[in-house]
């Protein structure tokens, strides 16, 4: 029988958010699929998910729990922290249901904080959280809050600002340019690291990277 899952990795950002942060009231999770996590750390939340089994199960388990698409969602009160965790859907589907000056934890993986950066109008950019060790392999959950934004959404302008800024993600990006040299047809890992990664890009279709990134941003609802 399945169970509500709980991750002490996200439940230790959880935490350092509300005790770093903002102590959230009413919180919102949707797209959570069996992702408990934030009840371990915050009074109230609604969890909103269109997997019926998911929602049952959460359902059974005492927890808050909607089986609807966000897109349908009807909250009878506004919320005042929304985490958004690989949603797989735009952000103001679920900010509508914010309160103005409420929080909003992202991660990147579908370019919601992204989204988030460039529309200065609705939100802004409070502060990012950072595990310190990045192996979950040595259980060591231990996270930083800052509120430094240099480099984040900065685009890097060529391979050697990207070696300089992220140099973990060139050695990344070396390996991948091999491993679709071996595996796509016509896909050549030859040349100078710009030149291919142009290549890699137009495949890909992603954009330069940025000269920093974060485990979850942090950013605010427009008060206006």
């Amino acid at each position: 029988m399945n169970k509500p899952e709980y991750s002490l990795r996200t439940i230790a950002a959880y935490e350092a958010f509300r005790d770093r942060a903002y102590n959230a009231k009413s919180v919102l999770h949707p797209g959570c699929g069996l992702d408990a996590s934030p009840a371990k750390v915050f009074r109230s939340v609604t969890f909103v998910d269109k997997d019926e089994d998911a929602m049952r199960v959460f359902s059974e388990h005492g927890l808050e729990a909607e089986c609807v698409d966000i897109g349908d969602y009807r909250s009878t009160e506004f919320h005042d922290l929304l985490l958004l965790l690989n949603p797989g859907f735009p952000t103001e589907l679920a900010a509508q249901h914010m309160r103005p000056g409420s929080y909003i934890l992202s991660n990147n993986y579908h370019d919601n904080a992204t989204a988030m950066h460039y529309e200065p109008d609705k939100y802004t950019l409070w502060g990012t959280i950072d595990y310190l060790v990045k192996d979950m392999r040595k259980g060591d959950h231990r996270v930083e809050i800052s509120r430094r934004a240099e480099g984040l959404f900065e685009p890097c302008r060529n391979g050697g600002d990207i070696m300089v800024h992220r140099p973990e993600y060139f050695d990344f990006l070396v390996k991948m340019f091999k491993g679709m040299e071996k595996n796509m047809k016509g896909f050549s890992a030859e040349g100078p690291f710009d030149e291919v990664h142009a290549r890699y890009r137009e495949v890909t279709h992603e954009g330069m990277p940025a000269k920093r990134t974060a485990d979850f941003y942090i950013f605010m609802k427009d008060k206006n």
